[in-house]
């Protein structure tokens, strides 16, 4: 059963004086340690005088824990590296340098300082409050990074993610047509059902990195094409589903910004030249 306590009685249960009664509001406080760690959660509701109040509880899972100290099981939470041997599609990226490390044109540096803003547990605290995200959810982000070979896209990439201190699993495009001829719909969808299904495996947030994309980018075959151009186009149709739908952070490199068909251009809602 949920024991809810209103926040105001719930600070005074805990504090002594005033002084007090301040600081220990805002470990109630949206982005607090208390409730990123979902140690506590709340419910609001409408009040008599018609404002909004909050009343806290202890999480379930944790409040058994306490009440129950001996049934408590010992969680392993699988890690990545455990979990990558076991399937053959991506590469799993440390990166060694931060963006801090990485020299970038004006640009693409403001464009990535406000991504990682936006992804900041304060701000991302603020906009559900504020009913812009759910209280659940984080930030979506689809980005590509163009530019000439060897400008360094990947490494912005890989920089980027040890910014925001996740790991990368990353899937080489290049390899893609002679990987899944014949069997394209079901293993493209397979390259993001396999990395949804690390994600919640492992409770992580990894970026997704699309490396060369040009593969699926480029505008897609019409008129008279063969069953090989119907192939590629049945391809491009399920990558612009997915990533129309993409759940986290992806990132697609490519050299050739030019040729991307418009379909993909409008579902990356970042573009950023390297």
């Amino acid at each position: 059963m949920i024991r809810l306590r209103e926040m105001n009685a719930l600070i005074d249960l805990i504090s002594f004086d005033d002084y007090e009664r301040i600081k220990n509001r805002s470990l109630l406080e949206d982005g607090s340690n208390l409730l990123n760690s979902e140690i506590i959660d709340y419910e609001e509701m409408l009040n008599p005088f018609g404002g909004i109040s909050r009343s806290f509880y202890i999480v379930d899972e944790v409040l058994q824990s306490i009440i129950h100290p001996q049934k408590r099981k010992k969680v392993t939470r699988l890690k990545l590296e455990a979990l990558i041997e076991e399937q053959d599609i991506f590469e799993l990226v440390d990166s060694e340098t931060s963006l801090d490390e990485v020299v970038l044109n004006d640009k693409t540096r403001e464009t990535l300082d406000n991504l990682m803003q936006q992804m900041d547990k304060e701000v991302v605290a603020r906009l559900v409050k504020w009913g812009v995200k759910d209280k659940k959810s984080g930030i979506d982000a689809r980005i590509i990074f163009y530019g000439a070979a060897g400008t360094g896209k990947t490494m912005t990439a890989y920089s980027l993610a040890k910014s925001l201190k996740r790991q990368v699993l990353a899937f080489d495009c290049s390899k893609i047509l002679s990987m899944y001829v014949g069997e394209s719909e079901k293993n493209v969808r397979k390259i993001f059902d396999t990395f949804y299904e690390l994600s919640e495996k492992t409770k992580t947030e990894p970026i997704l990195l699309l490396n060369e994309a040009d593969q699926f980018l480029g505008a897609r075959s019409s008129g008279t094409i063969t069953g090989a151009d119907q192939m590629h186009n049945q391809m491009q149709n399920i990558f612009l589903e997915q990533i129309e739908n993409f759940r986290g952070m992806l990132i697609a490199t490519t050299n050739l910004l030019q040729n991307i068909d418009k379909a993909f251009s409008r579902r990356f809602n970042l573009q950023n030249r390297v």
